[in-house]
């Protein structure tokens, strides 16, 4: 079977197979893509929509769904952390499943390119919850695809990076698509990876400063009847297009449904997204923070996903790190993850050499009762920590004569509340005693630890590769 790495993007999804000695980024809907969206590097790009379309039976994906469809799913990726459900033409879906109907649609078009994707590694965002990882793996399973393992989209980038130059270098990965930010460290010596530190933000993405734009439009031309939702859809086409152009052009001129014309200059849209940019920058301040570095201790410093290419965020990001990213050419911002994917599937498959190590983006523990009965979380394993990773902690049930314990695992941040929404309940795990338990006595000792495949006390929730054995 061929190594195959699948880059599930919140907007577009790209993907790569190991050919012996370098990853190819395969060619999978580019013959569907319109002319005035063939922008440099989107022939590679599968946009991870789902629409239905009245002048076609069954349901498009793709380029087709992106540009011909008259109500579209996109952004599944980012519903996955509670399986919420999208409506499409009246009929509700959950997010795995237009997740899966992604996948599939992306095993059909490397069929048509005279290739198959049986097995891969999925690339996930470093900040991932535990259910989201849970949710991806399913997805490509319902479609049919084997998963090797879950991997970190910047730890993919940085693997990318390396293949070329096998040098050791430590490196800061600023992963900013259309869904997440994620920032990663990591190490790399002999072919040995090793991730630092990561932070993120979930919801701040592309998508936020589509928002940004559209809003800045309407506030010239504000709209002067009820748009339909074909209309509607075709203005936000019409915008995603101008920001895209943006990254390279001084000004663009945008179309409202109601036939108004409004010029946008590069630098409006800059301002504009201030805010969103110094919010995307505290993720790198926290990761050097945690391993107490300087901006200067990182060698090189990777700029990918689509929103990493604005200007003003590529400088921004120079300034804070008081060096140049890696240029463009070096680490493609469209494909790299989607490359490097590939390459670990050819290292855990035994097609290529290396050794991968990653580390747990959130702290994983349970819940606990203090002396006010307040419940709080309590820590078992730190953020960070390298994995494999096994941590044992002793707890004693809070009333005597217990036959059985609810044992629940939580993933996220101990120094939050519980109710914050960076903390995460997995799952729960029921203990039953032979004996009556008293509070004086020990009792409802239990040890998590990491596995080859992740945070494992049960289930399979954080699958990531590890040291190849």
């Amino acid at each position: 079977m061929t190594a195959t790495g699948i880059d599930f993007g919140t907007t577009n999804s790209v993907v790569a197979q190991w050919m012996g000695n370098d990853a190819d980024v395969l060619l999978l809907d580019a013959h569907h893509i319109d002319a005035d969206w063939r922008h440099p590097g989107f022939e590679y790009l599968f946009p991870s929509v789902v629409g239905m379309s009245s002048l076609r039976r069954g349901a498009l994906f793709g380029w087709e769904a992106k540009l011909r469809s008259e109500e579209a799913a996109e952004a599944c990726k980012r519903l996955l952390k509670s399986d919420e459900y999208v409506t499409i033409h009246g009929r509700r879906f959950a997010a795995t499943t237009v997740a899966a109907g992604v996948f599939q649609a992306m095993r059909k078009g490397a069929e048509h390119n005279l290739t198959a994707i049986d097995q891969a590694v999925i690339t996930v965002p470093a900040n991932a919850t535990g259910a989201a990882r849970y949710r991806t793996r399913a997805a490509a399973q319902f479609a049919g695809i084997d998963v090797l393992a879950l991997l970190n989209e910047p730890t993919a980038a940085a693997i990318s990076y390396v293949h070329e130059l096998q040098e050791a270098r430590t490196i800061l990965v600023f992963d900013w698509g259309g869904g997440t930010i994620d920032v990663t460290v990591l190490d790399y010596q002999e072919g040995f990876f090793e991730e630092l530190a990561s932070r993120g933000v979930t919801e701040l993405g592309g998508l936020e400063i589509d928002r940004r734009l559209r809003d800045l439009v309407l506030e010239r031309a504000p709209a002067r009847s009820v748009w339909t939702p074909a209309q509607e859809r075709q203005f936000g086409l019409d915008v995603e297009r101008s920001k895209i152009r943006l990254s390279s052009e001084d000004s663009v001129t945008v179309r409202t449904p109601d036939g108004d014309t409004v010029e946008v200059w590069q630098e409006e849209l800059e301002e504009a997204i201030t805010d969103l940019v110094d919010r995307a920058l505290a993720p790198v301040q926290q990761c050097l923070t945690d391993l107490h570095m300087a901006p200067l201790d990182v060698d090189a410093v990777l700029m990918i996903g689509g929103t990493s290419q604005i200007p003003s965020v590529r400088t921004a990001v120079a300034e804070v790190m008081q060096q140049q990213p890696v240029e463009v050419g070096v680490c493609d911002p469209m494909t790299a993850v989607a490359r490097g994917a590939s390459i670990a599937a050819a290292v855990l498959s035994g097609e290529a050499d290396g050794v991968i190590q990653v580390a747990t983006s959130h702290a994983l523990g349970t819940v606990v009762t203090d002396d006010t009965g307040r419940r709080k979380f309590s820590q078992i394993i730190p953020r960070n920590s390298p994995l494999p990773w096994k941590e044992r902690k002793n707890y004693t049930p809070g009333r005597d004569n217990a036959r059985s314990l609810a044992v629940e695992i939580w993933e996220g941040a101990p120094e939050r509340p519980l109710d914050h929404p960076d903390n995460v309940q997995l799952t729960e795990l029921r203990l039953t005693y032979q004996d009556p338990r008293l509070v004086r006595t020990p009792g409802s000792c239990w040890s998590t630890r990491t596995t080859r495949t992740g945070f494992c006390t049960s289930r399979r929730l954080l699958n990531v590769p590890v040291r190849k054995c």
